[in-house]
């Protein structure tokens, strides 16, 4: 399919959304978001195929949100952050690059909870055994592992023998003691074959929650058709594509296996979700062959839920978002760039459209 068709039927969707996108008088100024996520620093112990990141992608629009800081946060920085939105309580989420790096992490949790607010961790959880204790005495609220298949699959992907045994070792402890205690497992070319397997052997560690997540990517043509239509409001690169093969997965299969693990993990009383949930075969087809489709939400409302702050200091739209800096949280406060001119000015931008060609396969909108 050449850029002209993908164009064309990119611009035929895209024209059957709906322009009004919020029931707000000012539809570019958002309330307070539920949720802020910090990348708190830019170190990763693991290398996993399907994160540029893990292979030393740091050009990408990915990398550079996830690295781009090169440092770990200041603490005092961090205080600052929480006492400017302690007001309205968010979920205060510590998600990378590797929250457990953080010498600070201990410290922040304590702070966080002090002010009135909830704490998230996703780790790879490699240091998990070492540091699940304290994680608990702290009382840390929602705890997210990655698990990507059972250990000998896991431990390919994610590129250290081991990181199986430690971060399941580690989290079992957690039973009965951290209330929400979730496993993500990200569906790919390496993996998707023994879902079941995977569903069949994980309920041992009794996850509270299981999400199946697919491949967040951005292919050439995608990054192309975007930097032809859009660069004036924002860059897009190829992201997370150079180590995984969405057009290997077999859709009769994959679709097949997720079925079978949910009904398993169900009946064991594991709350299960999906990004994105498939009814069909041809819609698990459409997903890893024509990336280029809108197969969940047709638009993006990720700037007026969310926050992101990198390790500096910088507010981001999301880590697989594009690299845009709305501002310092040592300069201004939070409110200030919340709803600032740069995220009113992209809020415009993306209310005409729903999403941009290089969104349709990111996490905000499946």
């Amino acid at each position: 399919m050449n850029l002209t068709t993908i164009k064309t039927k990119y611009t035929n969707a895209q024209l059957k959304i709906k322009r009004k996108f919020y029931s707000l008088k000012d539809p570019l100024t958002a309330p307070n978001p539920s949720i802020i996520y910090l990348i708190i620093n830019s170190r990763c112990n693991l290398f996993c195929k399907m994160c540029d990141v893990g292979q030393a992608e740091k050009e990408s629009q990915f990398g550079q949100n996830m690295l781009g800081a090169e440092q770990d946060m200041d603490f005092d920085l961090y205080k600052k952050l929480i006492d400017d939105v302690a007001y309205f309580k968010p979920i205060i989420a510590l998600t990378s690059t590797e929250p457990l790096l953080w010498k600070r992490l201990f410290d922040a949790i304590e702070y966080a909870k002090a002010k009135g607010c909830k704490v998230q961790i996703t780790t790879n959880g490699i240091l998990l055994p070492q540091k699940i204790d304290t994680l608990i005495e702290k009382k840390l609220d929602v705890l997210w592992v990655s698990l990507d298949g059972i250990e000998s699959t896991h431990d390919e992907i994610r590129g250290i023998e081991g990181s199986y045994k430690k971060t399941t070792s580690g989290f079992i402890l957690a039973k009965d003691k951290i209330q929400e205690r979730g496993i993500n497992h990200v569906v790919s070319n390496w993996n998707y074959n023994e879902v079941v397997t995977f569903a069949k052997d994980i309920v041992q560690y009794q996850p509270t929650h299981i999400s199946f997540s697919h491949l967040n990517f951005i292919t050439n043509e995608m990054s192309d058709l975007h930097n032809k239509t859009h660069l004036d409001t924002c860059m897009a690169t190829p992201t997370c594509i150079s180590s995984i093969f969405p057009e290997e997965i077999d859709y009769k299969l994959l679709f097949s296996e997720l079925k079978e693990a949910e009904n398993i993990l169900l009946d064991k009383g594991v709350i299960v979700s999906h990004s994105p949930k498939f009814n069909s075969e041809e819609e698990v087809r459409i997903f890893y062959n024509e990336p280029m489709k809108i197969v969940a939400k047709k638009k993006c409302t990720v700037p007026w839920d969310q926050a992101q702050f990198m390790a500096n200091g910088d507010m981001i739209l999301m880590t697989r978002c594009f690299h845009l800096v709305m501002g310092n949280i040592q300069n201004k406060n939070f409110t200030e760039l919340w709803n600032g001119n740069n995220m009113k000015n992209f809020r415009k931008e993306l209310t005409k459209v729903g999403m941009f060609p290089a969104c349709t396969r990111c996490c905000g909108v499946l």
